[in-house]
């Protein structure tokens, strides 16, 4: 009975995920597409972190989905469209350079976790602080720049 109650669960939860994204096209879906694979990959990396259970060779899959991802942020958010669904606040444009600067510090600490997960050298505690580092790039960017 368990099993059945939380996969309906599960269920509602994405097609609410589904329904914010529901009509919405151009631009704007682009943007949230890539914030998706974005967020998938950081809750994922952060689920880690919390578990202490490190599964390395998808740590540098996932990171390398965020570096690239983050990557293309400047060339996404060029384009002013705004979708009434949109989380984006107008701030984006109006602070470009901050903006862009935070795009830039999240794909800096993607590649951190990329490029270190599998040496010797990135321990738990490393790991463990890595992605924390990674996930407060999130969390300054969504402050100033995504609707509550």
């Amino acid at each position: 009975m368990r099993g059945i109650v939380l996969t309906i669960l599960f269920a509602a939860l994405l097609s609410g995920a589904a329904l914010a994204h529901e009509g919405v096209t151009g631009p704007t879906k682009i943007r949230m597409d890539l914030m998706k694979d974005i967020g998938k990959a950081t809750k994922t990396l952060g689920k880690m972190a919390k578990s202490g259970t490190f599964d390395r060779p998808l740590m540098v899959d996932l990171a390398g989905v965020i570096a690239r991802q983050g990557a293309r942020v400047d060339e996404v958010f060029t384009d002013r469209h705004m979708h009434p669904k949109t989380e984006a606040l107008p701030a984006i444009w109006e602070e470009w350079e901050t903006f862009s600067a935070q795009g830039r510090d999240m794909v800096e600490a993607a590649h951190a976790i990329e490029t270190r997960a599998m040496t010797k050298a990135a321990d738990e505690a490393w790991l463990r602080t890595a992605i924390k580092d990674l996930g407060a790039t999130c969390k300054a960017c969504h402050d100033d720049f995504k609707k509550d």
